[in-house]
């Protein structure tokens, strides 16, 4: 790609789209898995990853999402510097297999709340993440509540007449209402984290053959790959997009201190939003309250990083 042309940098401008790699330190990261229809999440996949290449498909593995809140402490670029920040994000992580000679897995990130510009804006012109900007709430100690929130713009109905407000999209609380309590680490190592995740999810199953070995193949490389469509509306015509592209790339671990599961049960809340269908698209089953049961809930706390990816396929 040696042909590409040199890019014109706003640092010392208001620069917000920062140079790759990204180096994350002190990330704090609490994971709920929740059971989902995988008819209504392949939906979903359909309607955005499989919307554009014919020859790369993707396809949801297993029965469960991930709903993620992180708090990073220190983010940074190590080659365009101009200095760190802070930020908290609330996702939604779909684990999806490539159709390819040997299946590939990935971490699809369709929902992403991020309360840092340059975060926002980094994660969407660079790789291609839906990123928008949002606030996220998590426990400050371990006698704090057991609550987590994100927040951001949401629109009850799409109208022209309808005004968009900054809502509570998404809440997990225990369902006891107790503090978070201490966080003893059982995991020591990242392998740990994805040995106990497949033994909570070990019922899962694509194409007849169990999935377990493939998660275990993420801890040899200590690497999570991603997948995104990365696109940009057209000037001329704004129905169109004039760069569309599947991008591949991946969160690298740099430095493991700790993880394991959560104690109590929990649950979660979705505010009824047409512009944020969170339910139907994760093929969620709500109780009677109106509450969705989490199947479990994690935490780990470790430093990454975010090097440059990869084009998959790009629209001619």
């Amino acid at each position: 790609m040696g042909d590409l042309p040199k890019y014109v940098s706003f640092l010392r401008h208001g620069e917000i789209s920062s140079e790759l790699p990204v180096v994350i330190k002190g990330a704090t990261l609490y994971a709920f898995a929740l059971e989902s229809d995988s008819s209504a999440v392949q939906t979903f996949i359909d309607s955005i990853l499989n919307a554009t290449s014919s020859e790369h498909k993707f396809w949801f593995l297993g029965s469960h999402v991930l709903l993620v809140f992180m708090h990073c402490a220190h983010a940074t670029s190590t080659t365009e510097v101009a200095g760190w920040v802070p930020d908290s994000e609330t996702m939604v992580w779909i684990p999806v297999l490539q159709n390819s000679l040997i299946p590939k897995l990935y971490l699809w990130i369709p929902y992403l709340l991020i309360d840092s510009s340059i975060g926002m804006v980094t994660g969407r012109e660079v790789w291609g993440f839906n990123k928008t900007y949002g606030k996220t709430t998590l426990p400050s100690d371990p006698q704090a509540t057991a609550q987590f929130i994100g927040q951001t713009l949401t629109f009850k109905t799409l109208s022209l007449d309808t005004l968009g407000h900054f809502d509570t999209l998404v809440t997990v609380d225990r369902t006891d209402r107790r503090e978070l309590g201490e966080r003893g680490s059982s995991w020591n190592v990242f392998d740990d984290l994805i040995t106990a995740v497949a033994q909570k999810v070990g019922g899962m199953r694509v194409a007849g053959g169990t999935v377990i070995h493939d998660l275990e193949k993420l801890a040899a490389g200590i690497s999570i790959p991603t997948i995104n469509l990365k696109q940009f509306r057209d000037v001329t015509q704004s129905d169109r997009a004039c760069y569309q592209a599947l991008t591949r790339s991946s969160f690298t671990l740099d430095k493991w201190y700790g993880g394991g599961l959560l104690e109590g049960e929990y649950e979660l809340s979705v505010e009824p939003r047409e512009s944020h269908q969170v339910v139907r698209d994760l093929g969620l089953r709500a109780r009677a309250d109106g509450r969705i049961p989490i199947s479990f809930g994690f935490w780990v706390n470790f430093d990454f990083s975010t090097p440059p990816g990869e084009t998959l396929w790009q629209a001619p």
